[in-house]
């Protein structure tokens, strides 16, 4: 199989606005802002977290 073109730290880029794009529609589909935003906030700090400690940069 060929490697993905894209690398892990792109990837955490990606999902970080994504996540929060997401609890904004779902805060807005639901009427429920404080807990989809609440929520996505501690995903993005558990990826942002992730990226520091676990997948810390090389090079």
């Amino acid at each position: 199989m060929a490697e993905p073109d894209v690398a892990y730290p792109d990837a955490v880029l990606t999902l970080m606005p994504l996540t929060l794009l997401t609890a904004h529609f779902v805060g807005v589909t639901f009427e429920a802002y404080t807990v989809a935003i609440s929520t996505a906030l501690v995903v993005c700090c558990l990826l942002m977290l992730d990226s520091l400690f676990w997948h810390t940069p090389v090079g």
